[in-house]
């Protein structure tokens, strides 16, 4: 799911980039990073207590990358 969510968030924005290890059948406890606004943000997700961590050094990064993926996060 958060795979899926990430994925799809930087598919849609070019200046995004996301940098995942790869898939594998049971992914679960996740490490990664995601350049947004040139700025480092690392990535961790687990899937199976259903938890994602974004954390950069700048706040400003982090609620505009919020920001920007609410929208896809939410059920339509």
């Amino acid at each position: 799911m958060y795979r899926h969510l990430l994925e799809t968030f930087a598919k849609q924005n070019p200046d995004a980039r996301l940098e995942l290890p790869e898939w594998f059948d049971g992914d679960d406890l996740i490490q990664g990073e995601l350049i947004w606004h040139s700025q480092y943000v690392w990535v961790w997700y687990e899937t199976v207590l259903s938890h994602i961590w974004l954390w950069s050094a700048k706040k400003d990064v982090i609620e505009s990358l919020r920001s920007a993926l609410l929208p896809l996060a939410k059920p339509h």
